[in-house]
């Protein structure tokens, strides 16, 4: 479970990524309802032992155009 980890930013905004891509399955007129939503599968990197693949998912977060932006707006809010 999310909660009882620490992950790293990057992991939660491509998670965050992987979710809102999702987000047109409930757009307007389609309202999103707990069962709807326990369906949603969202797929992230794992390594060869099983397990969340953080380097991997960081590598493709730092390798976006806003992500300087973003990594630039929490240094300057912490």
């Amino acid at each position: 479970m999310l909660a009882e980890n620490k992950y790293r930013l990057t992991t939660l905004f491509f998670i965050v990524f992987m979710l809102n891509y999702q987000k047109w399955r409930y757009s307007y007129g389609r309202q999103c309802y707990k069962a709807k939503l326990e369906k949603v599968k969202i797929y992230l990197p794992i390594d060869k032992n099983g397990y969340l693949d953080e380097n991997c998912i960081e590598t493709i977060v730092k390798q976006t155009s806003y992500w300087p932006n973003i990594e630039k707006w929490f240094e300057e809010h912490s």
